[in-house]
């Protein structure tokens, strides 16, 4: 179980690190004027650069799941985290 979740939580963080990394890449005029902190980010990008609303939702979702496995606390990730390799996947 151990192993697993620790693959899940790795996936988490990498899949959250690309994803930022390539919308950073596609609003790159709003850059300057992008907030720094992630949760912010993402509503600025759907509120000044028309990112699509489900994409900000998903993101908000993985962003929270990459957070708890981030901070190394089991508690927040059984209580934040997917709850499974197939939750994860949506």
């Amino acid at each position: 179980q151990g192993g697993r979740e620790e693959s899940l939580k790795h996936n988490m963080l990498l899949a959250f690190d690309s994803l930022v990394a390539k919308l950073d890449a596609l609003y790159i005029d709003y850059k300057a004027s992008s907030p720094a902190g992630f949760e912010d980010r993402i509503n600025y990008w759907h509120d000044k650069c028309g990112m699509d609303v489900g994409l900000m939702k998903r993101m908000h979702k993985l962003r929270i799941w990459a957070n708890a496995a981030r901070h190394q606390d089991r508690d927040r990730w059984l209580r934040n985290g997917p709850h499974s390799q197939e939750d994860a996947s949506r």
